[in-house]
């Protein structure tokens, strides 16, 4: 899974209240100078997504978002990641 760091503003981490559930994939990693803190995000694997609940993915597009970053980009990378059959078609369906 690639991963991206992200600075955000301290008191931007502190209104996340990022659940358990997501902990694999989006996690602070460090506090970082002028009160900015350091936030990893992982494309999460389309196993992964598939896993989760509508309720659960939309929290995760809420994190992503409040970090200032596109969920959009992130879900268009997992698909890039899903396995292509030889006529380039995506072999594996998942909900978004």
């Amino acid at each position: 899974m690639p991963i991206y760091k992200v600075k955000i503003p301290q008191i931007t981490l502190q209104q996340m209240d990022i659940p358990r559930y997501l902990n694999e994939i989006v996690f602070k990693v460090a506090d970082v100078e002028d009160n900015m803190a350091e936030l990893v995000i992982k494309t999460p694997s389309a196993q992964f997504w598939c896993r989760l609940s509508q309720r659960q993915k939309d929290k995760w597009r809420e994190l992503v978002t409040l970090a200032g970053e596109d969920p959009e980009d992130y879900l268009a990378h997992m698909r890039a990641m899903l396995p292509a059959d030889p006529e380039g078609k995506p072999k594996a369906v998942f909900r978004e």
